[in-house]
């Protein structure tokens, strides 16, 4: 597999954030054209030119017939996004799985008073959280109110308006940092792709 170096550093990134979940495993698999051939047939089962390397995909629940390319930009975070939107949980940097899975229910609900129950089990959550993870926690909260006061498209209208503002790059690391962790606890609050399709 050819990797161009910034690639690879996003990859081995994406590698060792993915420890903390139990539902994904990601690895790499080289495929050469020349000498023993390994994993030649991969390449060709699934439509892999030698132009097009790196590629990307994502086998859910063992399917190996019908993999998920990913077709964005080569960034640990997006792809990270990009599989948590797919419904496989991998905490993120911010994120908080007992948050998230609130997170995931808030979105389901059928109803706006189902959501503020689950705005109250959230605060109540937010009593039990380390004062370490109080930051992140308020983010999820605050999340559920704009969404109760204004429309269930605020979080996507905030991940745009967030990676605007992240593009322009004019503002410190520590500021970047801040607000790519704001964009990993709303993509909590996205459906994800496979549960919009059984919809």
């Amino acid at each position: 597999t050819l990797f161009r170096s910034a690639d690879q550093e996003e990859f081995k990134i994406l590698a060792e954030s993915s420890s903390s979940s139990k539902e994904l495993l990601v690895a790499e698999v080289g495929i050469s054209d020349y000498g023993d051939k390994l994993n030649i047939e991969l390449g060709e089962k699934y439509k892999i030119e030698k132009e097009s390397y790196p590629k990307y995909y994502l086998f859910v629940n063992g399917d190996l017939e019908n993999p998920l390319p990913y077709s964005g930009q080569v960034k640990a975070s997006d792809i990270q996004r990009w599989v948590k939107s797919k419904g496989v949980y991998l905490g993120m940097p911010g994120c908080l799985e007992e948050f998230d899975i609130l997170a995931a229910k808030f979105v389901s609900a059928t109803s706006q008073e189902q959501q503020h129950v689950l705005l109250n089990e959230g605060q109540a959550q937010y009593q039990q959280v380390e004062e370490t993870e109080k930051k992140s926690a308020e983010q999820y909260l605050k999340i559920m109110r704009k969404i109760l006061e204004h429309s269930t498209q605020f979080p996507n209208n905030e991940i745009e308006r967030i990676t605007k503002m992240i593009e322009k790059n004019a503002m410190s690391d520590a500021k970047k940092e801040e607000l790519q962790k704001r964009l990993n606890i709303l993509s909590s609050f996205q459906k994800s792709n496979l549960e919009k399709e059984e919809l």
